[in-house]
C-alpha cells in the first residue's frame, strides 16, 4: 500500500509532502500544471474601456504555487485543498491532513440552527441546496445568475450560524448601504465599515472593499471585532486587484465564501487566483434553470439596427473612436430615442451608459429621462453649455443618487439613463424595459446589465432587452455579435435582428 501524501494546514496556506520530503514526480507535476494560468493584459495604455482588434495582448503564465527548496514541500493557498486532495487520490495516493493551528477558542462559533432561518425566510427553489453547498465546505463559491438572491442566501446563512461574526464584503458604498440596511432587518446592532464609517457590529459587519485595509490589521486575532468566523465576498470577481487580494490574504481561522453570476468571466484569467482564497465553484446554476424554476424572468432582446452611418469613423482609434462613433453619435442616440418612445410611456425605462458624457447626449433626445451617475467633473461646463438642466438634474451627491434609487425602486421615478453606478447591486423589481447604449462586450457586463430588469414581480412575465446592432463600424459589429452570442447562450430571445447582422 502506497504511504499517504501529507497536507498540512497553517494561516492561509498548505504544505505538500511525502514520507517528509519532496511529492513523487507525476504528482508535483500534475498539481503544478493544475496550478497555472495565462494571465492576459493589454500591452499598450488604451483610453476608456473600449480596445480595438489591433490592441495587442501580452500573455503571463502565473504560478499559484511555490516550491520551498529548503523542506521540499510544495506551497498553495488554502483555497486549493479539495482541488489538491482530488489530484493525489486520482494518482492513486490517499491523502493525510494535519492542522498546525491552535485550536480555536470559541468551539461552538460554527453551531448551526436552520430553524431560525425557517422562522424568519421562506426560501425558494433549491436555495436550500445553495447553502447546504456553502455549509458543506470551508471555502466555496456560488455561481448563480443575478436576481436569484445572493443576498438574501448571505442572510440565511448568517440567521442560520447564530454564534458566528461575519464580515460581509462588497465592491462600492452604495451596495455596503444597500446590504446594511437588510442586514439590519434581521440583526441588531450591525457594522458597516467605509463611506468614512469604520464601526463594527456585534455579529454582522458590512465592508467596502476598498476600505478592508482599514481594519485588516486585526484578523489574526480572534478576541478582536475585527476578527470574524466568516467572510463573504458578494460579486466576488471584483475582488482580484493586488491590493485587495493582499488584504484579504490577511483573513485566518475562518471561512470565505464568494458569490458571483461571473464567475470564470473576468477577461485576465485571474479568476483562478480568487480560487486560492475562497475556494472552487460549489454551486452553480444556468439562467434556464433559474427561469425555468421561477427565480427570474426569461429576457427578450429587442435590437436597434444602427447598420448605417452618414458619418466615416475610420480613421479614428480607441477612445476619440468610442466617443464620436458611441456618445456623441446623434444617429446612433436618436435611433435609441426613438425604440424607447415606441413603448407605453407609462412604461418604466432604464437605460444604460458607460460615461456621464454619453448619458447628457443621450438626454438631449431624451428630455423627461433624469441621469443618474457617481461624479461628473465637467457638471458646470455642461450646464453653462446648456447641455444639464439644474432644475431637473441638480449635482449629484451620494444623498440623491440614494434618493434616486429609493424612488426608482419604488416606481416613482419612472425614466433614467444611469452609469454603471446601477449595473450592480441595486433591485429593480418592477422594472421590465432595460437598455444598453454602452456598445461593450464584456461577459460580465452582459450578465450584470441585463439582471436589472430579471426580477420576478407579479405585473411581469418577461423582461425586455433594449441592445443596438452596430454594423456602421466593423469593431462594434463585432461587439454586437459577441453580445448577441451570449444573449443566445442564455436562451434570451432575439427580436428585430437584422439580417445583415449575421
Amino acid at each position: 500500500m502506497k504511504h499517504p501524501i501529507t497536507i498540512e494546514l497553517g494561516a492561509n496556506i498548505l504544505a505538500l509532502s511525502f514520507l517528509g520530503s519532496r511529492l513523487p514526480a507525476n504528482v508535483e507535476q500534475k498539481i503544478k500544471d493544475s496550478l497555472r494560468y495565462n494571465h492576459k493584459t493589454f500591452s499598450r495604455q488604451t483610453y476608456g474601456s473600449d480596445r480595438s482588434n489591433n490592441c495587442p495582448i501580452s500573455v503571463e503564465v502565473r504560478n499559484l504555487f511555490h516550491f520551498d527548496h529548503t523542506t521540499q514541500r510544495l506551497i498553495a493557498s488554502i483555497g486549493w485543498m479539495h482541488h489538491i486532495a482530488d489530484i493525489v487520490q486520482s494518482c492513486g495516493y490517499s491523502v493525510e491532513v494535519f492542522d498546525r493551528e491552535e485550536p480555536h477558542p470559541s468551539v461552538d462559533r460554527y453551531t448551526t440552527d436552520w430553524s431560525l432561518v425557517f422562522r424568519r425566510m421562506s426560501l425558494r427553489a433549491r436555495q436550500d441546496e445553495m447553502l447546504a453547498a456553502l455549509d458543506s465546505r470551508d471555502y466555496g463559491v456560488l455561481k448563480v445568475p443575478p436576481g436569484v438572491g445572493k443576498t438574501f442566501l448571505i442572510t440565511a446563512y448568517a440567521l442560520a450560524k447564530p454564534k458566528a461574526r461575519i464580515h460581509i464584503i462588497t465592491d462600492g458604498i452604495d451596495i455596503v448601504d444597500r446590504i446594511y440596511k437588510l442586514m439590519v432587518k434581521f440583526f441588531p446592532n450591525v457594522g458597516a465599515v467605509g463611506g468614512g464609517r469604520c464601526r463594527f457590529g456585534d455579529r454582522i459587519t458590512v465592508i467596502s472593499a476598498d476600505s478592508l485595509h482599514k481594519v485588516a490589521e486585526g484578523f489574526n486575532d480572534y478576541r478582536d471585532p475585527k476578527s470574524p468566523d466568516v467572510v463573504f465576498f458578494d460579486e466576488v470577481h471584483k475582488a482580484s486587484s493586488p491590493s485587495i487580494m493582499a488584504n484579504l490574504l490577511k483573513y485566518r481561522r475562518c471561512r470565505r465564501y464568494g458569490l458571483s453570476a461571473n464567475f470564470g468571466d473576468r477577461f485576465d484569467g485571474s479568476d483562478r487566483a480568487l480560487i486560492g482564497i475562497f475556494g472552487e465553484v460549489v454551486f452553480e446554476m444556468s439562467y434556464q434553470e433559474a427561469v425555468a424554476l421561477d427565480l427570474v424572468v426569461p429576457v427578450a432582446v429587442d435590437w436597434v439596427d444602427v447598420s448605417a452611418s452618414s458619418q466615416s469613423f475610420g480613421n479614428l482609434k480607441d477612445y476619440p473612436l468610442e466617443r464620436a462613433a458611441i456618445y456623441l453619435n446623434d444617429e446612433r442616440n436618436r435611433k435609441i430615442a426613438d425604440k424607447l418612445k415606441s413603448y407605453s410611456n407609462d412604461s418604466q425605462v432604464l437605460l444604460m451608459v458607460s460615461k456621464v458624457q454619453h448619458a447628457v447626449a443621450l438626454q438631449q433626445f431624451l428630455p423627461d429621462f433624469r441621469l443618474c451617475y457617481d461624479q461628473c467633473e465637467d457638471y458646470d461646463k455642461l450646464v453653462a453649455a446648456g447641455l444639464i438642466r439644474p432644475e431637473l438634474d441638480p449635482k449629484m451627491t451620494k444623498k440623491l443618487r440614494d434618493r434616486m434609487r429609493a424612488q426608482f425602486e419604488s416606481g416613482d421615478l419612472r425614466k433614467v439613463i444611469a452609469t454603471d453606478v446601477w449595473s450592480t447591486g441595486v433591485d429593480f423589481v418592477g422594472l421590465s424595459i432595460l437598455a444598453r447604449a454602452d456598445a461593450r462586450d464584456s461577459r460580465i457586463m452582459d450578465t450584470q446589465i441585463p439582471g436589472r430588469a430579471n426580477r420576478i414581480h407579479e405585473l411581469k412575465s418577461c423582461a425586455t432587452l433594449i441592445d443596438c446592432y452596430d454594423g456602421f463600424h466593423p469593431n462594434f459589429r463585432r461587439k454586437s455579435l459577441n453580445r448577441k452570442k451570449y444573449y443566445d447562450q442564455q436562451s434570451w430571445n432575439s427580436l428585430n435582428w437584422p439580417n445583415s447582422g449575421g
